[in-house]
């Protein structure tokens, strides 16, 4: 998103300008990209890594500031589909204080300018509609949690309490708060009543919607075991020990280089399941690449004086070459990383973790 920004910015009131940065850039493809990975988060972890993307898109719209009403028209767009999607990942992850920091990014007075087409207040009707149904959905939470004078969602037509099957029945073990099992009388099985009202049929994915006696959408309900949560593993790893493995061997590569206080991060298809760039599944017809962004200012800063090229303002490198890693001491950690996973690891340096999970959805690497 700070690519974004710095290019509109440079547009200044060129219309022209505005529209070939947003289509030449493909940044209605990114952000259409991610508003799907929202709507299908399956795991807390990648949800959690969704939420710092979002963080740093807003961040970066913050000084974007707009002139013509084509840029904060594409302003606009963002920002809508940054505040939805905060709202489809504040239901997966339950941390509803932090999606509430970031929504407020938005509110007027929080800084940045919204040019020309904005309302009164400095948000667009399509910006507050968005920031309406975050509030709604953040007061249906509460209320599940807090319990409005105790009260539940009502029992639909056709379906009956649980508990009305004796005290075995399982009324809540291992839902959302403010969610229960009930059992539908047309066909005796159980699904789950939520808090807004909504019924949800229980599968291996999790929570799946229930819309006319068809599924539709996943909408993932994070479940615990002793207050455990299960581990996310990204595509690649056979299983969690592998994940585990390979990230403690990339902290004490960057360890024995000198790197000690290198954040490695997991980016790209592992983590989205597929191709960015094609859209293709990953490892389906190819071997599909490792890419680690290593999240360092002091590394950057070393890259730079080594004459390795800054992109994004100088807040990232490219890919680096074969070259760059001898150069940074870093050559042999990528061929064994590489030989290890049987798969081609990409390192690229960024400023932060936050400018990096701003580019992509991310995963840190287990220590």
């Amino acid at each position: 998103m700070s690519d974004f920004v710095g290019d509109m910015n440079a547009c200044g009131s060129n219309e022209t300008c505005q529209k070939n940065t947003w289509e030449g850039g493909k940044y209605e493809q990114i952000s259409k990209e991610i508003t799907d990975w929202s709507e299908k988060a399956v795991s807390g972890a990648f949800a959690k890594s969704l939420l710092t993307s979002i963080q740093g898109g807003l961040t970066a719209l913050k000084d974007l500031n707009c002139t013509t009403a084509t840029c904060t028209q594409y302003k606009d767009t963002l920002t809508e589909r940054a505040l939805n999607d905060l709202t489809n990942l504040a239901k997966v992850t339950d941390q509803w204080e932090n999606a509430t920091s970031l929504a407020a990014l938005v509110i007027p007075g929080s800084g940045g300018s919204r040019g020309a087409g904005a309302g009164e207040g400095g948000v667009s009707p399509r910006v507050q509609a968005a920031l309406d149904k975050f509030q709604e959905a953040k007061a249906v939470r509460h209320g599940a949690s807090t319990g409005k004078n105790g009260e539940q969602a009502t029992l639909p037509a056709g379906y009956r309490e649980g508990s009305s099957v004796g005290a075995a029945f399982n009324t809540t073990g291992g839902l959302p708060d403010g969610y229960r099992r009930v059992i539908n009388t047309k066909t005796g099985n159980t699904e789950v009543l939520a808090a807004d009202g909504k019924l949800y049929l229980e599968t291996g994915n999790g929570l799946t919607l229930k819309a006319g006696g068809n599924l539709s959408g996943l909408v993932e309900a994070e479940k615990s075991i002793a207050g455990a949560k299960a581990p996310v593993i990204p595509k690649g790893f056979s299983n969690t020990d592998d994940f585990v493995r390979f990230g403690t061997d990339t902290r004490d590569g960057l360890a024995r280089a000198g790197y000690g206080n290198v954040e490695p991060i997991l980016q790209g298809s592992a983590v989205t399941g597929k191709s960015f760039k094609t859209g293709q599944e990953f490892d389906i017809g190819r071997v599909s690449d490792f890419d680690i962004a290593l999240a360092s200012p002091e590394l950057l800063q070393r890259a730079q004086s080594l004459g390795i090229g800054l992109r994004s303002g100088g807040t990232r490198t490219g890919p680096l070459s074969a070259r760059d890693l001898q150069a940074l001491g870093l050559k042999d950690l990528s061929s064994k990383l590489s030989g290890q996973a049987g798969r081609e690891v990409n390192f690229m340096i960024y400023d932060s973790a936050a400018t990096a999970a701003s580019r992509a959805p991310s995963m840190v690497l287990p220590k």
